[in-house]
């Protein structure tokens, strides 16, 4: 039994549950911190675990 291929020949299941950044940080369209409407769900400059600054995900040393 072989698993569904979309369209290029890909296995549909090897994407499948994974997304791109980290999830949102609250929902709907008012941030319950700040009170900004429409804004970013993430902040995106954070101080890391391993006392690094990432941008959108990645490490920088500025």
């Amino acid at each position: 039994d072989e698993a569904p291929r979309d369209d290029d020949g890909a296995d549909a299941d090897l994407n499948r549950g994974l997304f791109r950044g980290a999830p949102p940080e609250f929902a709907g369209d008012v941030n319950p911190q700040t009170g900004e409407v429409g804004g970013p769900k993430n902040e995106p400059l954070r101080w890391g675990g391993a006392g690094d600054w990432s941008y959108n995900g990645r490490v920088t040393d500025f």
